[in-house]
């Protein structure tokens, strides 16, 4: 009888194991979202920036867009996949979802007027915007 009592315990812990793998997994490997890196963090108007881009496991959106903080206009989108720059990983092809690291030149504009400006780009880890700060002078 405490061996079948002792395969039923043993039964029922396998299971919940089973149940509850990959939950366990995602505990101990946790997805990475896109990060942005850009330098430099100050600039004249009319200069440009540099934009590191290392998209997140499940990728980041093709675009990237440029905005004034704290109005949130819009001044500026690029294709980062396909724009010119230095792919550090390899895994830069063009589609609408980027795999790849990559480092791009933007330029900002001159008729910018000073203050604080962001890029932004949606992040399919997360779900939702990665937004990287930068100021204009």
């Amino acid at each position: 009888m405490k061996g079948v009592i002792l395969a039923f315990v043993i039964l029922v812990i396998c299971a919940g194991v089973a149940y509850s793998f990959e939950d366990l997994t995602g505990f101990f490997v946790k997805a990475e979202p896109t990060s942005l890196v850009i330098t430099p963090k100050t600039v004249e108007a009319g200069s440009p920036i540099t934009i590191f881009i290392n998209p997140g496991r499940y990728g980041a959106k093709k675009y990237l867009t440029i905005h004034k903080y704290p109005s949130n206009l819009r001044k500026g989108i690029t294709n980062w996949c396909t724009q010119r720059g230095l792919c550090l990983s390899g895994k830069c092809i063009s589609g609408f979802k980027c795999y790849g690291i990559k480092s791009i030149n933007y330029r900002t504009m001159a008729s910018w007027p000073p203050g604080t400006y962001y890029v932004r780009i949606y992040d399919y880890t997360l779900d939702d915007y990665i937004t990287e700060p930068f100021e204009v002078t």
